[in-house]
C-alpha cells in the first residue's frame, strides 16, 4: 500500500539518521519549502524525493565522520 499521509520532519530525520536542518536544506535544493522545525510536516512527494536518493544519507555520513574527528 502506498503511503499518502504526511510525516513529521523529525521522524524522517530519525529514519535517515540525519538532523532536521539537513532535511530542510536537502528539500530546498530539490525546490521544496519547509520550515526548520521538528514539528513541520512533509508531503508524500517530498518524502519520495528523499527516499529515492542516497545523497541525503551520504551527507549525514559525512557530517557524522567530521563530528567524530
Amino acid at each position: 500500500m502506498a503511503e499518502t499521509a504526511e510525516k513529521r520532519i523529525l521522524a524522517v530525520a530519525k529514519e535517515f539518521n540525519v538532523g532536521v536542518s539537513h532535511i530542510v536544506e536537502f528539500l530546498a535544493t530539490k525546490g521544496f519549502s519547509v520550515e526548520n522545525k521538528p514539528t513541520s510536516k512533509i508531503s508524500a512527494d517530498m518524502y519520495r524525493s528523499e527516499e529515492h536518493t542516497s545523497e541525503l544519507q551520504s551527507r549525514g555520513l559525512i557530517s557524522y565522520a567530521v563530528f567524530c574527528l
